[in-house]
């Protein structure tokens, strides 16, 4: 018999290492394809990124080329647009481009050729059939966020196919580019850091110029003031550099703004140029008529054949002092006609009355003179015609000639009534003097010298008295500044108007009358102080005008009796500015009359509405009332009978929520009734 041979040897197993590669290959391929797909993606979207910020360049280039003065009224476009790529770009960094246009190119997922074969292995390597969707991962496709962006793949590099570990590709992945995205808003941030700053200097220029301005509108109304009421001897000239070096201050002040208030300031001190203008005219004017009235008027050299010019007072004193010099005793045996023109003008140059300051004593003296030397004149024809009298009608001629000068002398010269009492006793001491071997009898001249004495202790009483008198009318007047309001500004100036005339008056007096001089002195000192502490207030006032209007635009209103509290407060002070004249917080008052009128107008638009509501309330009310007038309440749905305040209120709100009774801050007219009288 044949050795028998065992089973067949296994066959060796099959081996899948050219599947298994052109596994790892198909697989490699799908990753490369899908890193590519996702890149070119993000390449879409950092594209879009580059193309969202293009206009960043022409901003900068926009605020770059603004200087201050320029018309900066499209900053705020610009802002709107840098705000609206702000948030943009945030949301970017974030991983949010829902706000990009961007056509990322959405496919439907692929099918793996190879998923789902059912195909046998007929190759002869194996005998065995193999599922290959167990065998090869299935192909990946690109995944999105809720924003659109593709999320990244997870490539692992490891894993199994055909049975047996093998490694991947790992493809490099595209970010979105962030750090771009935070450069455009560093320059987005640069750029709005530029706008601020630009705003900021404009805004500053503005107030510096306002503030400037406003002071030289406040001097001039200040000037007008001065101005107004100043005496006309004020040196008016200062003003008028006053007003010159403000003026060039104001057009020196360089801004590249415009300002309104530069012109109104101009405005105002043109104003007060004007008037400055016009009380020198009237100092000029004032002036001519004194000068005219003094010196005459020249003759006007267009007029060649007719002499206009008169002499003035002067002038004819002039004329007889020319007169007088060619004057002899022959010539004044009726000196009437003299004496009458003398007098005249002494009568004219007395009369005389003037705000401004002006000295006639010179003129007076020379008439007096005149006078003098006319009597003196009469004097000595008498001794010519008498052939040299003896001593004693000389004598008497020179007394009669001291009592004519005493009796036409006014107590108002001191020096002159001096020089009167100098002449009676230089007389007598002639008198006393005389020698001769004749009976020299000088009594009647001594009487003649008593009464021209008596006739200057008269004068002296009289200006003694006249002076005390003015004293006392100047103590009356001060008497009377306490009686004065504190804003009776008419009255202050009517006083120092009538001190004004006591210290005309007392310019009548020469010699003798310091103390009644320093007595006015003092009393301008008085009212001028009362002056300016008027003008204190006024300002005050104003300032509490302001005040005011900063507070009551800070209150809230909720009644008319909160609104009527601020009302008093406002007719409280505009009463003070109408009784002090403080017209310069007029605006203030306005601007809180205002806000007066408009809060009142709100308050009652407030009270009409609770006004309807009640009417709404009552309304119902009266559609559950019998016909007697009793209040019948309906019964709730358990049939019960509505007998208290809360089972009301609980039936009202069912009816409808949105006509419940109102809190007790704002019944209606139903429910306060209810709520004072109870429910039965």
């Amino acid at each position: 018999m044949g050795k028998k041979s065992g089973p067949p040897a296994p066959p060796p197993p099959p081996d899948y290492t050219e599947e298994r590669e052109a596994a790892v290959d198909a697989e490699n391929a799908e990753r490369a394809s899908l890193a590519s797909d996702y890149n070119e993606r993000i390449k879409l979207f950092n594209s879009a990124l580059t193309d969202s910020a293009s206009g960043i360049g022409g901003f900068r280039d926009t605020v770059g080329g603004l200087e201050l003065g320029d018309d900066l009224g499209g900053l705020s476009d610009i802002e709107q647009e840098i705000e609206s790529l702000r948030g943009n770009l945030e949301s970017f960094n974030a991983g949010d481009v829902s706000w990009m246009d961007v056509n990322t190119g959405l496919n439907k997922t692929d099918e793996n050729p190879l998923s789902g074969s059912d195909e046998s292995n007929t190759d002869g390597k194996s005998g065995l059939d193999f599922n290959l969707d167990l065998l090869i991962p299935p192909t990946p496709t690109l995944q999105y966020d809720e924003f659109g962006l593709p999320i990244a793949p997870d490539f692992n590099p490891a894993g199994e196919s055909y049975g047996a570990s093998v490694m991947y590709d790992v493809p490099t992945l595209a970010e979105l580019n962030t750090g771009l995205s935070s450069k455009y808003l560093s320059d987005l941030s640069a750029i709005q850091q530029s706008i601020d700053d630009l705003q900021a200097r404009e805004e500053a220029e503005r107030r510096r110029g306002k503030d400037f301005f406003t002071q030289y509108i406040n001097q001039a109304n200040q000037g007008d003031i001065d101005v107004e009421y100043a005496d006309l001897n004020t040196d008016f000239g200062r003003f008028t550099a006053d007003l010159a070096q403000a003026r060039n201050e104001i057009n020196a002040f360089d801004s590249p703004l415009s300002f309104e208030q530069k012109a109104k300031a101009l405005t105002e001190l043109d104003n007060l140029e004007a008037l400055i203008n016009s009380r020198i005219t009237d100092q000029t004017n004032e002036q001519t008529r004194i000068d005219q009235f003094l010196t005459g008027i020249p003759d006007d050299p267009s007029t060649p054949d007719v002499d206009e010019s008169t002499g003035g007072v002067r002038g004819q004193i002039g004329d007889l002092q020319t007169t007088f010099d060619d004057l002899g005793i022959a010539d004044v045996e009726d000196p009437t006609e003299l004496r009458n023109k003398i007098r005249e003008l002494e009568s004219q140059l007395t009369g005389f009355d003037s705000e401004l300051d002006y000295n006639i004593g010179s003129d007076l003296q020379d008439l007096y003179a005149l006078e003098d030397s006319l009597f003196g004149l009469q004097r000595e024809r008498q001794a010519e015609e008498n052939r040299l009298a003896d001593l004693g009608s000389a004598a008497r001629s020179r007394a009669d000639a001291i009592a004519r000068a005493a009796s036409r002398s006014g107590s108002t010269d001191l020096y002159a009534i001096q020089d009167l009492q100098d002449q009676i006793a230089a007389l007598e001491s002639d008198m006393g003097n005389v020698r001769t071997d004749l009976s020299f009898d000088s009594s009647a001249q001594q009487t003649t010298l008593d009464e021209a004495k008596d006739v200057l202790a008269g004068l002296i009483g009289e200006r003694d008295a006249t002076l005390l008198a003015e004293s006392g009318e100047l103590e009356e007047l001060m008497a009377g500044l306490g009686g004065i309001a504190d804003y009776d500004e008419a009255g202050l100036l009517n006083l120092r108007g009538n001190i004004q005339r006591e210290l005309d008056q007392l310019a009548r007096y020469q010699g003798g009358t310091g103390a009644n001089y320093d007595a006015i002195q003092a009393a301008f000192g008085s009212v001028d102080d009362r002056l300016e502490q008027l003008g204190l207030k006024r300002s005050g006032l104003e300032s509490s005008a302001l005040e005011l209007l900063q507070d009551v635009r800070n209150r809230e209103f909720f009644d008319q009796a909160g609104l009527d509290v601020a009302g008093d407060e406002i007719e409280a002070l505009r009463q003070e500015i109408e009784r002090y004249g403080a017209g310069q917080a007029n605006d203030e008052l306005a601007s809180l009359a205002d806000i007066y009128r408009d809060q009142g107008g709100r308050l009652a638009a407030d009270a009409a509405e609770v006004a309807s509501r009640e009417a709404r309330g009552a309304a119902e009310v009266e559609a559950s009332l019998d016909p007697r007038g009793n209040l019948q309440f309906p019964e709730v749905g358990d049939a019960q009978t509505i007998l208290t305040e809360e089972q009301l209120r609980a039936y009202l709100a069912a009816i409808d929520d949105e006509d419940e009774i109102f809190n007790t801050n704002a019944q209606s007219a139903f429910a306060r009734n209810l709520m004072s009288k109870g429910v039965a």
